[in-house]
Protein backbone atom coordinates (compact mmCIF):
# COMPACT_ATOMS: atom_id res chain seq x y z
CA UNK A 1 0.00 0.00 0.00
CA UNK A 2 1.33 3.32 -0.80
CA UNK A 3 1.63 5.04 2.71
CA UNK A 4 2.14 8.64 0.68
CA UNK A 5 -0.65 8.49 -1.50
CA UNK A 6 -3.60 10.88 -1.56
CA UNK A 7 -6.00 8.40 0.69
CA UNK A 8 -2.66 7.51 3.19
CA UNK A 9 -2.15 11.51 3.48
CA UNK A 10 -5.71 12.81 4.07
CA UNK A 11 -6.07 9.57 6.41
CA UNK A 12 -3.30 10.49 8.23
CA UNK A 13 -3.75 14.35 8.39
CA UNK A 14 -7.29 15.18 7.99
CA UNK A 15 -7.35 17.53 10.75
CA UNK A 16 -4.06 19.44 9.67
CA UNK A 17 -4.45 19.17 5.71
CA UNK A 18 -8.48 20.50 6.80
CA UNK A 19 -7.42 23.37 8.71
CA UNK A 20 -4.53 24.36 6.00
CA UNK A 21 -7.70 24.60 3.67
CA UNK A 22 -9.92 26.36 5.27
CA UNK A 23 -7.39 29.17 6.33
CA UNK A 24 -6.47 29.34 2.11
CA UNK A 25 -9.81 29.53 1.68
CA UNK A 26 -10.70 32.98 4.21
CA UNK A 27 -7.46 34.07 2.92
CA UNK A 28 -9.60 35.37 0.26
CA UNK A 29 -10.88 38.73 2.38
CA UNK A 30 -7.42 39.95 1.95
CA UNK A 31 -7.14 39.39 -1.87
CA UNK A 32 -7.38 40.66 -4.65
CA UNK A 33 -9.49 38.92 -6.29
CA UNK A 34 -12.40 39.82 -3.50
CA UNK A 35 -11.17 43.34 -3.40
CA UNK A 36 -11.34 43.88 -6.97
CA UNK A 37 -15.22 43.90 -6.96
CA UNK A 38 -15.29 46.76 -4.68
CA UNK A 39 -13.03 48.66 -6.47
CA UNK A 40 -15.59 50.87 -9.02
CA UNK A 41 -17.92 51.30 -5.89
CA UNK A 42 -14.42 53.01 -4.18
CA UNK A 43 -13.90 55.01 -6.82
CA UNK A 44 -17.27 56.56 -7.74
CA UNK A 45 -17.68 57.05 -3.82
CA UNK A 46 -14.23 58.83 -3.19
CA UNK A 47 -13.95 60.74 -6.19
CA UNK A 48 -10.52 58.91 -6.93
CA UNK A 49 -9.13 57.58 -10.35
CA UNK A 50 -6.97 54.36 -11.12
CA UNK A 51 -3.70 55.74 -10.32
CA UNK A 52 -4.78 56.98 -6.97
CA UNK A 53 -6.36 54.18 -5.76
CA UNK A 54 -3.54 51.47 -7.04
CA UNK A 55 -1.27 53.53 -5.37
CA UNK A 56 -3.18 53.92 -1.95
CA UNK A 57 -3.38 49.84 -2.44
CA UNK A 58 -0.02 49.64 -3.44
CA UNK A 59 1.64 51.82 -0.39
CA UNK A 60 -0.79 49.14 1.95
CA UNK A 61 0.87 45.79 0.62
CA UNK A 62 4.24 47.26 0.95
CA UNK A 63 3.82 48.10 4.25
CA UNK A 64 2.22 44.90 4.74
CA UNK A 65 5.52 43.51 3.33
CA UNK A 66 7.47 45.17 5.68
CA UNK A 67 5.78 43.63 8.49
CA UNK A 68 5.92 40.37 7.28
CA UNK A 69 9.58 40.48 8.55
CA UNK A 70 8.45 40.52 12.06
CA UNK A 71 4.84 39.44 12.12
CA UNK A 72 5.81 36.20 10.46
CA UNK A 73 8.17 35.26 12.44
CA UNK A 74 6.07 35.18 15.43
CA UNK A 75 4.46 31.91 14.04
CA UNK A 76 7.67 30.55 15.60
CA UNK A 77 7.04 31.44 18.94
CA UNK A 78 3.07 31.68 19.41
CA UNK A 79 0.93 28.55 20.02
CA UNK A 80 -0.90 27.95 16.32
CA UNK A 81 -3.89 28.80 17.62
CA UNK A 82 -3.38 32.31 19.32
CA UNK A 83 -1.56 33.12 15.94
CA UNK A 84 -4.66 32.06 14.32
CA UNK A 85 -6.99 34.09 16.95
CA UNK A 86 -4.66 37.21 16.11
CA UNK A 87 -5.05 36.89 12.06
CA UNK A 88 -9.01 36.85 12.75
CA UNK A 89 -9.34 39.51 15.19
CA UNK A 90 -6.73 41.77 12.31
CA UNK A 91 -9.10 40.52 9.53
CA UNK A 92 -12.66 41.60 11.04
CA UNK A 93 -10.95 45.28 11.80
CA UNK A 94 -10.22 45.65 8.26
CA UNK A 95 -13.43 45.01 7.34
CA UNK A 96 -14.75 47.39 9.93
CA UNK A 97 -12.27 49.94 8.54
CA UNK A 98 -13.50 49.92 5.24
CA UNK A 99 -17.19 50.26 6.49
CA UNK A 100 -16.29 53.19 8.01
CA UNK A 101 -13.90 54.98 5.64
CA UNK A 102 -15.48 58.52 4.82
CA UNK A 103 -11.82 59.77 3.27
CA UNK A 104 -9.92 58.57 0.46
CA UNK A 105 -6.80 57.79 3.29
CA UNK A 106 -9.06 55.88 5.15
CA UNK A 107 -8.55 53.17 2.67
CA UNK A 108 -4.97 52.98 3.70
CA UNK A 109 -5.33 51.19 7.04
CA UNK A 110 -8.43 49.27 5.77
CA UNK A 111 -6.50 47.67 3.11
CA UNK A 112 -3.31 47.23 4.98
CA UNK A 113 -5.46 44.96 7.64
CA UNK A 114 -6.74 42.92 4.85
CA UNK A 115 -3.62 42.19 3.18
CA UNK A 116 -1.60 41.81 6.06
CA UNK A 117 -4.10 39.38 7.82
CA UNK A 118 -5.90 37.83 4.85
CA UNK A 119 -3.19 37.48 2.00
CA UNK A 120 0.17 37.51 3.91
CA UNK A 121 -0.49 35.79 7.58
CA UNK A 122 -3.73 34.01 6.82
CA UNK A 123 -1.79 32.25 3.57
CA UNK A 124 1.70 31.78 5.75
CA UNK A 125 0.01 30.30 8.66
CA UNK A 126 -1.61 27.48 6.09
CA UNK A 127 1.69 26.87 4.10
CA UNK A 128 3.15 26.21 7.81
CA UNK A 129 0.76 23.71 8.96
CA UNK A 130 1.51 21.51 6.20
CA UNK A 131 4.99 21.93 5.61
CA UNK A 132 6.19 21.78 9.93
CA UNK A 133 3.90 19.12 10.96
CA UNK A 134 3.73 16.85 7.18
CA UNK A 135 7.48 15.16 6.63
CA UNK A 136 6.52 12.60 4.30
CA UNK A 137 3.92 13.30 0.96
CA UNK A 138 3.77 16.87 2.01
CA UNK A 139 3.84 17.83 -1.78
CA UNK A 140 0.18 15.78 -1.95
CA UNK A 141 -0.59 17.75 1.56
CA UNK A 142 -0.44 21.20 -0.12
CA UNK A 143 -1.58 20.72 -3.54
CA UNK A 144 -5.12 19.36 -0.94
CA UNK A 145 -4.52 22.61 0.45
CA UNK A 146 -3.80 25.04 -1.67
CA UNK A 147 -7.17 24.19 -3.18
CA UNK A 148 -8.64 26.96 -1.29
CA UNK A 149 -7.03 29.54 -3.18
CA UNK A 150 -8.60 28.60 -6.20
CA UNK A 151 -12.00 28.05 -4.84
CA UNK A 152 -12.19 31.31 -2.84
CA UNK A 153 -10.89 32.89 -6.35
CA UNK A 154 -14.26 31.19 -7.53
CA UNK A 155 -16.33 31.75 -4.76
CA UNK A 156 -15.47 35.33 -3.08
CA UNK A 157 -16.20 37.68 -6.50
CA UNK A 158 -19.46 35.90 -6.99
CA UNK A 159 -20.85 35.85 -3.57
CA UNK A 160 -18.93 39.00 -2.77
CA UNK A 161 -21.25 40.76 -5.97
CA UNK A 162 -24.34 39.46 -5.26
CA UNK A 163 -24.07 40.53 -1.27
CA UNK A 164 -23.00 43.69 -2.62
CA UNK A 165 -25.67 44.78 -4.66
CA UNK A 166 -28.32 42.78 -2.35
CA UNK A 167 -26.87 45.04 0.83
CA UNK A 168 -25.04 47.81 -0.50
CA UNK A 169 -21.00 48.80 0.60
CA UNK A 170 -21.25 49.48 4.21
CA UNK A 171 -23.82 46.67 5.04
CA UNK A 172 -21.28 43.88 2.77
CA UNK A 173 -17.99 44.92 4.80
CA UNK A 174 -20.15 44.60 8.63
CA UNK A 175 -21.51 41.50 7.50
CA UNK A 176 -18.17 40.18 7.05
CA UNK A 177 -16.51 41.28 10.02
CA UNK A 178 -19.29 39.40 12.13
CA UNK A 179 -18.80 36.40 10.62
CA UNK A 180 -15.47 36.56 11.06
CA UNK A 181 -15.54 37.19 14.77
CA UNK A 182 -18.99 35.18 15.24
CA UNK A 183 -18.24 32.15 12.72
CA UNK A 184 -14.48 32.05 12.06
CA UNK A 185 -12.38 32.90 15.63
CA UNK A 186 -14.93 29.87 17.50
CA UNK A 187 -14.56 27.42 14.59
CA UNK A 188 -10.73 27.68 14.24
CA UNK A 189 -10.33 27.80 18.18
CA UNK A 190 -11.91 24.53 19.05
CA UNK A 191 -11.11 22.78 15.50
CA UNK A 192 -7.33 23.43 16.72
CA UNK A 193 -7.28 22.40 20.01
CA UNK A 194 -6.31 18.55 19.11
CA UNK A 195 -3.38 19.74 17.14
CA UNK A 196 -1.37 21.71 20.22
CA UNK A 197 -2.04 19.05 22.29
CA UNK A 198 -0.50 16.26 20.00
CA UNK A 199 0.83 16.92 16.63
CA UNK A 200 2.87 20.36 18.02
CA UNK A 201 4.29 18.39 20.93
CA UNK A 202 5.28 15.68 18.63
CA UNK A 203 7.04 17.95 16.10
CA UNK A 204 8.77 19.35 18.90
CA UNK A 205 10.23 16.32 20.23
CA UNK A 206 11.46 15.54 16.42
CA UNK A 207 13.21 18.97 16.14
CA UNK A 208 15.00 18.53 19.53
CA UNK A 209 15.90 14.81 18.97
CA UNK A 210 17.11 16.36 15.62
CA UNK A 211 19.50 18.38 17.55
CA UNK A 212 20.66 15.91 19.78
CA UNK A 213 21.31 13.76 17.00
CA UNK A 214 23.32 16.49 15.55
CA UNK A 215 25.21 17.30 18.24
CA UNK A 216 26.24 13.66 18.91
CA UNK A 217 27.39 13.31 15.49
CA UNK A 218 29.55 16.17 15.97
CA UNK A 219 27.92 18.25 12.66
CA UNK A 220 25.85 21.36 12.39
CA UNK A 221 22.16 21.07 12.54
CA UNK A 222 20.34 20.94 9.33
CA UNK A 223 17.99 24.08 10.10
CA UNK A 224 18.45 27.21 8.27
CA UNK A 225 18.38 30.50 10.06
CA UNK A 226 16.75 33.34 8.00
CA UNK A 227 20.21 34.65 7.76
CA UNK A 228 21.96 32.11 6.12
CA UNK A 229 19.35 31.25 3.71
CA UNK A 230 19.46 35.49 2.58
CA UNK A 231 23.32 34.67 1.85
CA UNK A 232 21.96 31.37 -0.38
CA UNK A 233 22.16 32.39 -4.02
CA UNK A 234 18.89 29.56 -5.00
CA UNK A 235 17.04 31.21 -3.16
CA UNK A 236 16.93 34.40 -5.52
CA UNK A 237 16.66 32.11 -8.43
CA UNK A 238 13.45 30.75 -7.22
CA UNK A 239 12.15 33.71 -5.87
CA UNK A 240 12.62 35.56 -9.63
CA UNK A 241 10.16 32.97 -11.02
CA UNK A 242 7.62 32.27 -8.28
CA UNK A 243 6.91 35.84 -8.00
CA UNK A 244 4.96 35.44 -11.86
CA UNK A 245 1.96 34.81 -10.32
CA UNK A 246 1.68 37.24 -7.16
CA UNK A 247 2.86 39.54 -9.23
CA UNK A 248 0.68 39.18 -12.45
CA UNK A 249 -2.23 37.53 -11.23
CA UNK A 250 -2.99 40.42 -8.94
CA UNK A 251 -3.26 42.68 -11.71
CA UNK A 252 -5.77 40.66 -13.56
CA UNK A 253 -8.16 40.22 -10.29
CA UNK A 254 -7.77 43.90 -9.29
CA UNK A 255 -8.52 45.17 -12.47
CA UNK A 256 -10.97 42.52 -13.58
CA UNK A 257 -13.73 45.03 -14.68
CA UNK A 258 -11.09 46.66 -17.16
CA UNK A 259 -10.45 43.36 -18.77
CA UNK A 260 -13.59 42.48 -19.30
CA UNK A 261 -14.94 46.21 -20.32
CA UNK A 262 -11.66 45.73 -23.10
CA UNK A 263 -13.48 42.42 -23.83
CA UNK A 264 -16.45 44.02 -24.11
CA UNK A 265 -18.31 41.76 -21.41
CA UNK A 266 -20.60 42.51 -18.22
CA UNK A 267 -17.70 41.99 -15.02
CA UNK A 268 -20.67 39.12 -13.78
CA UNK A 269 -19.96 37.28 -17.04
CA UNK A 270 -15.74 37.62 -16.91
CA UNK A 271 -15.97 36.16 -13.31
CA UNK A 272 -17.51 32.98 -14.55
CA UNK A 273 -14.17 32.49 -15.57
CA UNK A 274 -12.50 32.23 -12.24
CA UNK A 275 -14.24 28.95 -12.09
CA UNK A 276 -12.38 27.37 -14.85
CA UNK A 277 -9.17 29.10 -13.37
CA UNK A 278 -10.21 27.07 -10.14
CA UNK A 279 -10.94 23.99 -11.83
CA UNK A 280 -7.31 23.86 -13.85
CA UNK A 281 -5.39 25.06 -10.78
CA UNK A 282 -7.06 22.60 -8.40
CA UNK A 283 -6.05 19.87 -11.67
CA UNK A 284 -2.87 21.17 -11.73
CA UNK A 285 -1.95 21.17 -7.87
CA UNK A 286 -2.97 17.38 -7.76
CA UNK A 287 -0.72 16.36 -10.42
CA UNK A 288 1.90 18.60 -8.94
CA UNK A 289 1.63 16.79 -5.43
CA UNK A 290 3.11 13.58 -6.15
CA UNK A 291 5.73 15.04 -9.07
CA UNK A 292 7.41 17.22 -6.35
CA UNK A 293 7.08 14.15 -3.55
CA UNK A 294 8.32 11.72 -6.36
CA UNK A 295 10.62 14.21 -8.46
CA UNK A 296 11.52 17.19 -6.74
CA UNK A 297 10.88 20.98 -8.09
CA UNK A 298 12.64 20.63 -10.82
CA UNK A 299 9.58 20.32 -13.61
CA UNK A 300 7.21 22.33 -11.74
CA UNK A 301 9.79 24.94 -11.91
CA UNK A 302 10.14 24.90 -15.28
CA UNK A 303 6.75 24.06 -16.68
CA UNK A 304 4.55 26.99 -15.20
CA UNK A 305 6.41 30.24 -16.22
CA UNK A 306 5.77 28.87 -19.83
CA UNK A 307 1.67 27.94 -19.07
CA UNK A 308 1.57 31.71 -17.32
CA UNK A 309 3.16 33.23 -20.52
CA UNK A 310 0.48 31.25 -22.47
CA UNK A 311 -2.86 32.52 -20.78
CA UNK A 312 -1.52 35.91 -20.72
CA UNK A 313 -1.38 36.21 -24.04
CA UNK A 314 -4.44 34.96 -24.76
CA UNK A 315 -5.63 36.40 -22.53
CA UNK A 316 -4.74 40.04 -23.98
CA UNK A 317 -6.72 39.34 -27.00
CA UNK A 318 -8.88 37.01 -25.52
CA UNK A 319 -12.24 36.24 -28.10
CA UNK A 320 -15.49 35.57 -26.48
CA UNK A 321 -16.00 33.57 -23.72
CA UNK A 322 -14.02 30.34 -25.28
CA UNK A 323 -11.26 32.56 -25.74
CA UNK A 324 -11.51 34.10 -21.56
CA UNK A 325 -12.55 30.38 -20.34
CA UNK A 326 -8.61 28.98 -22.02
CA UNK A 327 -6.71 31.89 -20.59
CA UNK A 328 -7.77 31.63 -17.60
CA UNK A 329 -7.63 27.40 -17.79
CA UNK A 330 -3.93 28.21 -18.77
CA UNK A 331 -2.67 30.95 -15.76
CA UNK A 332 -4.89 28.75 -13.50
CA UNK A 333 -3.19 25.62 -14.65
CA UNK A 334 0.28 27.46 -14.19
CA UNK A 335 -1.11 28.74 -10.79
CA UNK A 336 -1.87 25.36 -8.70
CA UNK A 337 1.55 24.13 -10.28
CA UNK A 338 3.22 27.05 -8.73
CA UNK A 339 0.96 26.93 -5.12
CA UNK A 340 3.12 23.29 -4.74
CA UNK A 341 6.24 24.72 -5.11
CA UNK A 342 7.21 26.78 -2.43
CA UNK A 343 6.02 25.08 0.92
CA UNK A 344 7.80 21.34 0.14
CA UNK A 345 10.55 22.99 -1.94
CA UNK A 346 11.83 25.62 1.17
CA UNK A 347 10.68 22.78 3.77
CA UNK A 348 13.55 20.31 2.06
CA UNK A 349 15.99 22.97 1.03
CA UNK A 350 16.02 24.92 5.26
CA UNK A 351 14.00 22.69 7.32
CA UNK A 352 10.94 23.40 9.60
CA UNK A 353 12.28 24.34 12.82
CA UNK A 354 12.50 28.42 10.96
CA UNK A 355 10.09 27.66 8.61
CA UNK A 356 7.65 30.97 8.83
CA UNK A 357 10.79 33.12 9.55
CA UNK A 358 12.22 31.62 6.23
CA UNK A 359 8.82 31.90 4.33
CA UNK A 360 8.02 35.36 5.97
CA UNK A 361 10.85 36.10 3.43
CA UNK A 362 9.47 34.74 0.37
CA UNK A 363 5.89 36.14 1.49
CA UNK A 364 7.28 39.60 1.64
CA UNK A 365 8.63 39.27 -1.94
CA UNK A 366 5.33 37.95 -3.07
CA UNK A 367 3.31 40.89 -1.52
CA UNK A 368 5.79 43.45 -2.63
CA UNK A 369 5.38 41.77 -6.25
CA UNK A 370 1.43 42.15 -5.80
CA UNK A 371 2.07 45.86 -4.90
CA UNK A 372 3.82 46.72 -7.23
CA UNK A 373 1.29 45.66 -10.64
CA UNK A 374 -1.65 47.71 -9.25
CA UNK A 375 -0.36 51.36 -9.08
CA UNK A 376 2.20 50.14 -12.83
CA UNK A 377 -1.34 49.23 -14.24
CA UNK A 378 -2.96 52.47 -13.05
CA UNK A 379 -0.09 54.69 -14.23
CA UNK A 380 -0.12 52.79 -17.83
CA UNK A 381 -3.66 52.91 -17.99
CA UNK A 382 -4.61 56.42 -17.30
CA UNK A 383 -1.85 56.95 -19.76
CA UNK A 384 -3.61 55.90 -22.42
CA UNK A 385 -2.03 52.17 -23.13
CA UNK A 386 -4.61 49.72 -23.64
CA UNK A 387 -5.04 46.30 -20.87
CA UNK A 388 -3.71 44.09 -23.52
CA UNK A 389 -0.58 45.70 -24.07
CA UNK A 390 -0.08 45.58 -20.18
CA UNK A 391 -0.63 41.95 -20.41
CA UNK A 392 1.32 40.86 -23.22
CA UNK A 393 3.93 42.58 -21.21
CA UNK A 394 3.57 40.22 -18.48
CA UNK A 395 4.16 37.36 -20.54
CA UNK A 396 7.08 38.82 -22.06
CA UNK A 397 8.82 38.82 -18.34
CA UNK A 398 7.30 34.94 -18.02
CA UNK A 399 8.92 33.84 -20.83
CA UNK A 400 12.21 35.36 -20.37
CA UNK A 401 11.85 33.95 -16.70
CA UNK A 402 11.41 30.46 -18.04
CA UNK A 403 14.23 30.78 -20.60
CA UNK A 404 16.17 31.83 -17.01
CA UNK A 405 15.08 29.09 -14.67
CA UNK A 406 15.87 26.07 -17.83
CA UNK A 407 19.38 27.50 -17.84
CA UNK A 408 19.95 27.70 -13.91
CA UNK A 409 17.60 24.48 -12.95
CA UNK A 410 20.48 21.80 -13.34
CA UNK A 411 22.69 24.05 -11.30
CA UNK A 412 20.19 24.28 -8.50
CA UNK A 413 19.25 20.50 -7.99
CA UNK A 414 23.00 19.68 -8.69
CA UNK A 415 24.41 21.78 -5.67
CA UNK A 416 21.58 20.74 -3.02
CA UNK A 417 22.96 18.26 -0.95
CA UNK A 418 25.89 20.75 -0.54
CA UNK A 419 24.41 24.04 -0.05
CA UNK A 420 21.82 21.89 2.34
Amino acid sequence: MNKTGYIAILRSYSGLIAAAFLLMLFSGFGQSVFIGVFLPDIQHHFGINKTALGSLYAAATITSAALMIWSGKLLDRLALRNFIMIILAGLALGCILFAMAFHPLMLFPAFLCLRQFGQGLMTLAATTVINRYIEIGNGRAQSVAQMGLPVHAALFPLCATMILGAIGFTASWIAYAAFIVLILMPFFWFFLRAHEEKTHKQWSQRMNEKAAQSTLDGALPDEWTRRRVLRDWRFYIILSVMLIGPCFGTAIFFYQTTIAESLSMAPALFTTGFIFLTGASILSALIAGPVMDNYGEKYLLTSFPILYAAGLVLLSGAGGLLGLYSALSLIGAAGGIMSITGGPLFAKMYGTKHFASIKSLNFMAIIIASAISPPLCGLLLDSGFEIGDVLFYFALYSALAWIFILLCIQKITRHRKHAV
